[in-house]
């Protein structure tokens, strides 16, 4: 049988930092940001090159949404963890915390055609419900 070819989509990795982050002051700094604390507690920061969307709270955790590979949503995390810090929007403890990676989004094509609704009665921990989404997402182990 043939190697299947998996490709990373999307890397989404989180962290937290020891002290407080000033959201609000960050907002008014960045280009490309959003912070609308009557809507969303988090700042949204979308970076255009790597095409990396990060969620910044005031809380100091920061999470990372985006990348290609584990590596970069890590080094993507302490490129923004150490920036924060240079505009001085860290408040109190500066310690960046273990970075977690909380989910990887991949595709692969087994080109060959399933029928979904089989599956569902053979597989476990999966979620499907095809009025909103394609296909089975399937998590191989429980959390």
């Amino acid at each position: 049988m043939a190697l299947l070819n998996f490709k990373i989509v999307n890397v989404v990795a989180s962290t937290k930092i020891k002290g407080r982050v000033n959201v609000e002051k960050l907002s008014n700094i960045k280009k490309n940001a959003t912070y609308e604390p009557e809507i969303f507690n988090g700042l949204i920061y979308r970076k255009k090159e790597p095409k990396i969307s990060f969620i910044i709270f005031s809380s100091g955790t920061i999470s990372s949404v985006g990348a290609k590979s584990l590596d970069l949503a890590k080094n993507e995390i302490i490129l923004m963890v150490n920036y924060i810090k240079k505009l001085g929007c860290i408040i109190g403890e500066k310690i960046l915390g273990e970075i977690k990676i909380v989910n990887i989004v991949a595709t692969v094509n087994i080109n060959m055609k399933l029928d979904l609704n089989m599956l569902t009665s053979k597989l476990e921990n999966y979620i499907y419900e095809p009025e909103q989404f394609p296909g089975i997402i399937f998590k191989p182990y429980n959390d």
